[in-house]
């Protein structure tokens, strides 16, 4: 884990530090750049929370959401649902319209 990184209340969301930018590839994605806003439905323990905000990176196994906050990275296995603004019709691998 890099320094600027904690771990939230569980293991199934991370958290990075509002300062820290998100590597996409080769090129870095600043806090606020213009992505499209999104919305992750996740389980937390017992709970179901969500998060809003701006997918910046996503893998095998971790979805990176960035918000005025900070940058959350969110364990797959956990994610119930994922809600994209409707202006756009772009979805995940895995994600179906």
């Amino acid at each position: 884990m890099k320094k600027n990184e904690r771990l939230l209340k569980t293991q199934n969301i991370m958290f990075i530090s509002p300062s820290y930018n998100v590597e996409v590839g080769r090129k870095a994605l600043p806090v606020n750049s213009e992505v499209t806003e999104s919305k992750i439905v996740y389980h937390d323990g017992d709970s179901i929370r969500v998060l809003r905000g701006r997918i910046t990176d996503t893998d095998d196994f971790f979805i990176t959401l960035t918000r005025k906050d900070g940058t959350y990275r969110i364990n797959k296995k956990y994610i119930i649902k994922i809600e994209e603004d409707k202006k756009t019709n772009t979805f995940f691998e895995g994600e179906e319209g």
